[in-house]
């Protein structure tokens, strides 16, 4: 049958090449030049395979118009494909005509080994089965090829591109069930790269498989991957949208770092932590989900996610990282689950739409800058349990009217309510023996405060330009007063003092706080003008 087809094409592949060698030696080429060009006779090869198989595809369309023309409704019947597919023997076999089944499409293998889908429209579309190998818009490639030119460096598996120029448009991963893994920096940096289709014999995506990929829009994970390695999407800067298979159990570091136009995801049920930096830079994420199965939220998790405007935390979360949503700048309401127990160092720093948030009975500290420059908040309450606020944990939350520090507190951190100028009232009740440096520098409203017993120092600027502030009382335990530590209060008047003149005197003080003495001064024994 083979053999008839060939003939109908009216030259042999054998002929095809020796006409091609006579024309080059009437040109002047030799012999031992012609022989010792293998890419010459590739392409010789290549081209009659070519012409093969366009007269097979055309045969067939012929035929199929053929069945179109026997019916009366301007569809294919099967009975009527059949016998149009009888017609061309020496394309498709008898047998495997007869064994056609069922609706459109339907699906005929011809003797070469090809297959072609038909439909009842009469639309032939070629339905080959690609071996292992890569296919994109330039076609397909199998994995000899791809190793010969420098693409995939070893045998069969993705390991590393390394003509990066060398892929481009859309991506389809054809393998025979052999490839599992895509490997570190196996796609890093392939910035024509559109989409890619990653075949289901894959498991696990390792770190930067695609990291950088700046035109990557679409990419399909599928089911039976059950790890994304660190930064395996870093950078791919065109990723609008990205669906996480239900497989997946693990999110790598920085992930999805830099994603700018990733605007929704969906982590699914099984992810037990979402990784430090693994959402972090996504300056469009709008909308996220996070299952009841995860327990860790890392390090600048999603720092910089400038529309992310609300987010659930589930209540199996015990730990969020430090600066996890910094920069969240359209975050406007949160709610920590009670499952916390820290709020670490600048997890909600420069949130500044946030306007309210619960910090959960069991947390014990707040760490430094943890809401800093919060300036839409306007209350929270710091609940009994903790016992530490750290450095600037709550400096520029300038929307803050009023603050309770409870008796719990042992410390309180530098400038931790500085530029609070919003604060008109503070209550400290907390156990602590020392006013930290600045620690309610600028904080313009207040215009009384008690500093509770126990305090034995006030550190340098710790009440700098608190401007309204027109009495405070100080207990007979402090012991030294720091430099400007109450300077620029333009508007104090009054010192109410717990001890006697002569405590009073004791005071360690320098000449940037001599001034106080020419207040009224109420001490236990007297009042001193």
């Amino acid at each position: 049958m083979l053999k008839v087809f060939k003939k109908q094409k009216g030259i042999t592949l054998i002929a095809l090449i020796i006409t091609i060698i006579v024309l080059l030696i009437l040109a002047g080429v030799t012999i031992s030049a012609i022989t010792s060009n293998e890419s010459a006779m590739e392409k010789a090869v290549e081209a009659k395979e070519a012409n093969d198989l366009g007269a097979e595809l055309d045969a067939i369309k012929v035929a199929v118009v053929g069945a179109l023309a026997d019916g009366d409704t301007g569809l294919i019947t099967l009975d009527n494909l059949k016998v149009a597919l009888h017609n061309i023997p020496e394309i498709i076999d008898g047998d495997d005509v007869d064994a056609l089944r069922g609706k459109s499409p339907w699906t005929v293998k011809t003797i070469s080994g090809r297959e072609y889908d038909i439909t009842e429209r009469g639309e032939v579309t070629d339905a080959t089965p690609k071996p292992a190998g890569l296919y994109n818009d330039d076609g397909y490639t199998p994995w000899d090829k791809l190793i010969d030119d420098g693409i995939i460096s070893a045998n069969g598996k993705i390991l590393s591109v390394l003509n990066k120029n060398a892929l481009n448009g859309d991506l389809v991963i054809i393998n025979d069930g052999s490839v599992i893994s895509l490997s570190r920096q196996c796609f890093k940096n392939c910035t024509n790269l559109t989409g890619v289709t990653i075949p289901s014999s894959v498991i696990s995506i390792e770190s930067n498989a695609f990291q950088g990929c700046s035109s990557l829009s679409s990419i399909i994970i599928p089911e039976g991957v059950t790890s994304i390695g660190s930064q395996a999407f870093s950078g791919c800067s065109s990723l609008s949208s990205i669906t996480i298979p239900e497989s997946v159990s693990s999110l790598g570091t920085g992930v999805f770092n830099g994603c700018s136009i990733l605007s929704s995801v969906i982590i699914p049920e099984g992810v037990t932590s979402i990784g430090s930096q693994a959402f972090s830079g996504c300056s469009s994420l709008s909308s996220i989900v996070i299952p009841s199965s995860v327990t860790s939220i890392g390090n600048q998790a999603f720092r910089g996610c400038s529309s992310l405007s609300s987010i659930v935390i589930p209540s199996s979360v015990t730990s969020i990282g430090t600066f996890a949503f910094n920069y969240c700048s359209s975050l406007s309401s949160i709610a920590i689950p009670g499952s916390v127990t820290s709020i670490e160092n600048s997890t909600f720093s420069n949130c500044r739409s946030l306007s309210s948030i619960t910090i959960p009975e069991g947390v014990t500290s707040i760490g430094d800058s943890a809401f800093y420059h919060c300036n839409s908040l306007r209350s929270i309450t710091i609940p009994e349990g903790v016992t530490s606020i750290g450095v600037q944990a709550f400096s520029e939350c300038y929307g803050l009217t009023s603050i309770t520090i409870p008796e719990t507190v042992t410390s309180i951190g530098r400038h931790a309510f500085s530029g609070c100028y919003g604060l008109t009232s503070i209550t400290i009740l907390g156990d602590i023996t020392i006013i930290n440096e600045s620690t309610f520098n600028n904080c313009r409203g207040v215009t009384n405060i008690t500093i509770p017993e126990g305090v034995t120092s006030i550190g340098e600027n710790a009440f700098y330009n608190c401007n309204s502030l027109s009495s405070i009382t100080i207990p007979d335990t402090v012991t030294s007063i720091g430099k400007n530590a109450f300077y620029s209060c333009s508007s104090l008047t009054t010192v109410n003092y717990s001890g006697t003149t002569a405590q009073w005197s004791q005071i360690t003080m320098d000449s940037t706080n001599s001034w106080l003495n020419n207040l009224e001064i109420i001490c236990s024994d007297t009042v001193q003008n």
